[in-house]
């Protein structure tokens, strides 16, 4: 768990190293290294973990009706690159 944590805190740490980075509110950062540690101790506790079929991916799905309307650009079978070796 502590490697998940360290993990997590990972990209504060960079933010935090860089010196022209904007100022997080200290409060802020807290809350919500604190709100991350209460999941990762509900994961731990449950040992429950997202599946395939807990997703809900619906909203990026494509109508089929729709690649009609797609713009198909022609391949350019012209590719000549003689004049890069010159």
């Amino acid at each position: 768990m502590k490697k998940a944590l360290y993990l997590l805190l990972l990209p504060f740490a960079l933010f935090a190293a860089d010196d022209t980075a904007v100022t997080v509110d200290k409060a802020q950062l807290e809350k919500h290294v604190q709100e991350q540690i209460k999941r990762e101790e509900n994961f731990a506790r449950t040992q429950t973990f997202l599946q395939g079929d807990d997703y809900n991916l619906s909203e990026h799905q494509v109508d089929p009706n729709d690649l009609n309307s797609v713009k198909v650009d022609p391949p350019e079978y012209e590719f000549n690159m003689d004049d890069v070796y010159d």
